[in-house]
């Protein structure tokens, strides 16, 4: 329930909440007042991408509970039968705290079980690697076992090691991914991506390498980072800094770099920004698919050289696409359950 109210629910998921709506008013009535704690927790800078302490969020919870309940035991002197008017109280106070709550926790759960499976001491016959991937319509904060921070795009996966080797931390990356690594200058963090081949210290970074990629492209946030192709490659190499985009060309064995002037271009999308410069429509299509798992159509194929240039800041579906339509001149229609967009335009069928 709070992947949907963050928009980041699969396709799946997003039918059975909406068919768990339709079922029962009172269903209906309840996602309304969970829409309600969304939007003013939104208001307050409380993002649902923020990778919550649940251990904290409990304690607290907890602690409330007890307060309470030490002030009810101080309002009814021992030997009074008061349980019942205690019950309704508390629960009158309470409910509004616990949905609040238990929002934190749905969202936090994910993030929690792959931080068991991290850390979970696998028996003899576990296997060495373990992956960890993201479906379409949905992304994932992971903590590994070094402290290196990953949030997971959609369509993507990680594989690593139950335990990082005494001289590197190596991992494998298909898909995109942003990285926080844990600076250890004895110890090498290594991102192989099937083509190519990324090296740090300790530093932040994005690391995206899609199947239909042209290229392995890789954006520095902070830091310096070596960028090398698996193969032999004309450049051996590039090293790069803090605002450097570096590209190894697969088709072409090349790598180059540049300074990049937006990093929101490419870092936009892990605080479910997704921006777009001058992007031909048919790319924008794949981004569009990949966040909310939807299936993308043109009415005519000559839309898919069109070039947006727009920030697609909603957590709506049809927000997003009333914005891109706005900026080309399009029009746009979509299923009921949401699942398939087509553009058109507006003079034609």
């Amino acid at each position: 329930m709070a992947r949907y109210l963050a928009g980041e629910c699969s396709r799946t998921e997003r039918v059975q909440i909406k068919n768990w709506i339709t079922f029962d008013p009172n269903n209906r009535e309840l996602m309304n007042e969970y829409k309600e704690i969304w939007e003013s927790s939104e208001k307050e800078k409380v993002s649902a991408e923020v990778l919550f302490d649940v251990e904290k969020d409990w304690r607290q919870l907890r602690s409330k509970i007890d307060q309470d309940y030490r002030e009810l035991n101080t309002s009814f002197p021992s030997g009074q039968h008061q349980n019942r008017a205690r019950s309704i109280n508390l629960r009158r106070r309470f409910v509004p705290f616990l949905r609040v709550a238990a929002i934190i926790l749905v969202t936090s759960l994910a993030s929690v079980l792959a931080y068991q499976n991290l850390y979970h001491q696998p028996e003899a016959v576990t296997p060495a690697l373990r992956e960890i991937s993201m479906e379409k319509g949905q992304r994932g904060n992971i903590t590994l076992s070094d402290g290196t921070k990953v949030i997971l795009n959609a369509d993507s996966k990680i594989i690593l090691p139950e335990v990082f080797q005494s001289d590197k931390r190596e991992v494998t990356l298909r898909g995109e991914a942003f990285f926080e690594v844990t600076h250890n200058p004895d110890r090498p963090f290594i991102i192989n991506t099937g083509q190519a081949v990324v090296e740090v210290l300790g530093t932040s970074l994005d690391v995206r390498s899609y199947p239909d990629d042209e290229s392995v492209q890789v954006v520095v946030s902070d830091g310096r980072v070596s960028l090398s192709a698996k193969r032999e490659c004309a450049d051996k190499n590039a090293i790069l800094t803090t605002g450097d985009m570096g590209q190894f060309w697969v088709k072409e064995n090349r790598i180059t770099s540049k300074r990049v002037d937006d990093l929101e271009l490419y870092l936009g999308w892990k605080n479910g920004l997704l921006k777009f410069r001058e992007a031909p429509m048919a790319e924008v299509a794949t981004e569009l698919e990949r966040r909310y798992d939807i299936e993308v159509y043109f009415a005519d194929p000559e839309l898919k050289d069109l070039r947006l240039t727009a920030e697609l800041k909603s957590r709506t579906i049809r927000s997003n696409m009333e914005v891109i339509a706005t900026s080309l001149g399009l029009e746009f229609k979509m299923d009921q359950q949401e699942h398939e967009i087509t553009f058109y335009y507006n003079n034609k069928d």
